[in-house]
């Protein structure tokens, strides 16, 4: 065999070998458990899917969460005390069926909020000590099935006011060490007049 087809059939190797690398998908499961989290999966579905995962104080951060749109029946997630900056958040767009998210003590600011519009079935948001001004609530308001979350988040004022009254599945709604008044809490109850508010 000839020096040059020696090198040809090489270079054909590396150029299949390369292309099936990147046509296989992550394993979730591992990447998890490398980031430090844990996961649960449904034994009673098609296939165990992943339906939990908490990463939570753990080393994640906006690089290298693709693999979250492989996760179509994720229903909780926790990324709470992480490194995210909000960038990952796009990569949720195929958990429609999330209906829990923590995102408290995260680096996210208020516009990565768009991202979660998709998820529809949400729940339960939490949202502490994040940096979310008056403005950044309106991306909230798809989430018509929200009835739990948590705004603590300094900047808010009595502004937000009119975005939260849109929430009208609310149950809970956690103001507390934000700059939302008393007037402005009770403009929401006349609005919600089931909502519990801490504040």
């Amino acid at each position: 065999m000839s020096n040059a087809m020696l090198t040809f059939l090489v270079v054909a190797l590396i150029g299949v070998e390369t292309t099936f690398a990147q046509s296989t998908p992550a394993d979730p499961a591992k990447i998890i458990e490398q980031l430090g989290g844990s996961f649960r999966a449904d034994d009673k579905l098609p296939n165990q899917p992943i339906v939990e995962v908490d990463l939570s104080r753990t080393k994640a951060n906006d690089k290298g969460l693709s693999w979250l749109t492989q996760l179509t029946e994720l229903q909780k997630l926790s990324l709470a005390e992480t490194k995210i900056n909000g960038t990952s958040l796009k990569h949720l767009w195929r958990c429609s069926k999330l209906v829990e998210l923590d995102l408290d003590k995260t680096p996210i600011d208020g516009p990565s909020l768009r991202h979660l519009k998709p998820l529809r079935g949400l729940r339960t948001l939490r949202l502490a000590s994040v940096k979310v001004a008056d403005s950044h609530v309106s991306h909230l308001a798809s989430l018509t099935k929200l009835q739990t979350l948590r705004l603590q988040c300094p900047m808010l004022t009595d502004t937000a006011v009119e975005s939260l009254g849109k929430l009208t599945a609310l149950q809970n709604l956690d103001l507390r060490q934000t700059g939302i008044t008393e007037a402005g809490a009770a403009k929401l109850r006349e609005v919600l007049p089931s909502v519990v508010i801490q504040r």
